[in-house]
């Protein structure tokens, strides 16, 4: 018998980034592994970032929780308030302004779960404009 596949919380710290937001939680909602719940987490933006998430949050309200508003404290603190919410076994994050492809948890549990000696697992990165 195969183990229950773990629940992965993808972690979104997010602080001004209204401009690339919706993009960045579409990426994370496209990924092919389930389960999985997405956590945003504003750190206080006064650019809309927290109501673009808000708005792809009630797209995929079994999916994405948008965590706001929020006094701005800097990324720490808005990253463990993202961890404390946070009901996943394993643990994804992704910047505001970032992209997953959509296999990268797959993936990544797929690793995770051959190694089972391992505390994480990282990748190459592709920069682009």
């Amino acid at each position: 018998m195969t183990p229950a596949a773990p629940m992965v919380s993808v972690l979104i710290p997010a602080y001004r980034q209204a401009e690339f937001i919706e993009e960045t939680v579409r990426s994370a909602a496209r990924q092919t592994y389930r389960p999985l719940e997405i956590v945003v987490a504003d750190d206080g933006s006064d650019d809309g970032t927290l109501e673009v998430a808000q708005r792809v949050a009630d797209e995929h309200p079994d999916l994405v929780r948008v965590l706001g508003p929020n006094a701005n404290q800097g990324l720490a603190v808005n990253f463990n308030r993202a961890l404390e919410a946070a009901r996943g076994e394993l643990i994804a994050w992704l910047g505001g302004d970032d992209l997953m492809a959509p296999q990268k948890v797959a993936r990544q549990v797929d690793v995770l779960r051959r190694r089972p000696d391992a505390a994480g697992c990282c990748h190459d990165a592709e920069v682009f404009d």
